[in-house]
C-alpha cells in the first residue's frame, strides 16, 4: 500500500473479542500443489513472541517456494495480546513522518476489492496489524525505546539490518514496574 509516498505492505487483522478459548491466527497457506498466490506458502512463527504493554510481537517467515534456492520473506506482526485481534491504535509510522495517527491506517476491502463501509456509510480505515519485512527472512526483533516511539531491530536473510519506528502504545510512559530491593 502507498502512504504518502511510501510503498509498504501491510496486514490488517480482524478485531476480535476475547474468548473463553483463547485465540490464534490462520497463517498463509493455500493447498498444495495450487501455485502462488493461492498455493501453498507455508508460512511459520519460529521465533519467540514478545509480550510489551498489553501487545504480542512476533515475526513470521514465508520461505522460497523453490527448495533449491534460499531465503524468502517475513511479517512483523503486532496484536493485541488478550484478543489477538488488532490494536485500537497504529503501531507503525507507515508514513515515515514520526507522528502516529489516521494517516497511517488502511482502507479494509472485501474479497472482491470494493471498500468495506463502516456504520457511517464511509470506507472503514483501520490500523494495520503487521507490515512486511524489506530485508528477507527475519527473526525476533531487538526493541529500543525512545522519546515518543520505539525503534525494532530486525537483520534479515538479505545480509541487511532494518529499522522500524513504531508507537510504543498508551500508557507506555513513566515507571512500569519496580523492584524493591533489601
Amino acid at each position: 500500500m502507498d502512504f504518502d509516498g511510501n510503498e509498504v505492505p501491510v496486514r490488517a487483522t480482524s478485531a476480535n473479542d476475547p474468548t473463553a478459548n483463547g485465540w490464534y491466527l490462520d497463517l498463509l497457506s493455500g493447498p498444495p500443489g495450487v501455485p502462488p498466490p493461492k498455493g501453498f506458502k507455508g508460512e511459520m512463527a519460529v521465533s519467540d513472541p514478545v509480550l510489551r504493554n498489553g501487545r504480542i510481537i512476533f515475526t513470521t517467515i514465508i520461505p522460497n517456494n523453490d527448495p533449491c534456492t534460499f531465503g524468502g520473506t517475513s511479517w512483523l506482526m503486532e496484536l493485541d495480546a488478550i484478543s489477538g485481534g488488532r490494536l485500537s491504535y497504529t503501531p507503525f509510522d507507515l508514513t515515515d513522518d514520526k507522528v502516529f495517527d489516521e494517516k497511517d491506517y488502511v482502507t479494509l476491502k472485501d474479497e472482491n476489492g470494493k471498500d468495506v463501509l463502516g456504520e457511517d456509510g464511509k470506507p472503514l480505515r483501520v490500523p494495520t496489524s503487521g507490515r512486511r519485512s524489506a530485508v528477507g527472512m527475519i527473526g525476533k526483533p531487538g526493541i529500543l525505546a525512545g522519546d515518543k516511539a520505539e525503534y525494532k531491530y530486525v537483520s534479515g536473510t538479505s545480509g541487511n539490518l532494518q529499522v522500524i519506528r513504531e508507537n510504543p502504545g498508551p500508557g507506555d510512559t513513566g515507571r512500569q514496574s519496580w523492584r524493591q530491593m533489601r
